[in-house]
Formats: C-alpha cells, structure tokens, sequence
C-alpha cells in the first residue's frame, strides 16, 4: 500500500518476507538475466536486492531523492512524518476493508478492531 504527499512517499509492503515476483518480460529479458548472471550490485542508485526484497515499510522523500533509492523510515527527525502516513494508510485499509488486513493481523499489527503500534522493522 502506498501513499504519496507533496514531499514524502510512504510504502507498505505487505508481502515483505517474499521475494518480489518479476513480470516474465522483465525476468526474461536480456538486461535482468546479465544482472542475475554477472552479479551486478545496483541499478542505478538502488541496490539491486532491493528490486527482489522489499523492506515492510519505506519512506522517501520524492524532492530530494526521485530516484527512490535511500529508504529513510528509521531516520529520528521524520519519525513523525512517518507516523501520520502510517495512520492515513491504516484508516484507509480499515474504511476499505481491505482483505490483507489478515496480513497485519498476523503480524500483531492489527487486532482486528485496533491498530496495535507500530509494524515491525
């Protein structure tokens, strides 16, 4: 689940323990295949695990890295920031019903009528 502000791009990932499926297209492609095959560390400036493993949560800040490469979650000044987009994306999942509520639930993130803090790291 994602969602975008003026300055800051919040990222639920909802599946984070799980490899990232590729697009056949993508995964059979010549570029992806010299990457798997020639060990290559970074696509531009993101590290290329970063494409196959996502972290649960990630938070960029769209003005100063467009990119998208430095995830900055844990960063003690914009715990805050993060907080509040943390709560909007809950609200929103609650209101909406969403069916992977259960993944939070599972996580003790979610007791099925409260949020219970923060996910874990």
């Amino acid at each position: 689940r994602v969602l975008r502000g003026r300055r800051y791009k919040y990222v639920l990932n909802l599946a984070d323990r799980l490899s990232t499926p590729m697009p056949t297209d993508i995964f059979r492609s010549k570029s992806w295949m010299a990457v798997r095959r020639d060990g290559i560390e970074e696509l531009g400036e993101r590290k290329t695990e970063k494409f196959v493993f996502q972290d649960h949560e990630e938070l960029f800040d769209i003005v100063d890295d467009p990119a998208e490469s430095r995830n900055i979650i844990g960063e003690s000044g914009l715990q805050d920031v993060a907080a509040e987009m943390r709560r909007k994306v809950t609200e929103f999942r609650i209101q909406t019903k969403d069916p992977w509520l259960e993944t939070s639930f599972q996580a003790g993130e979610w007791d099925g009528e409260h949020w219970t803090g923060d996910p874990p790291q």
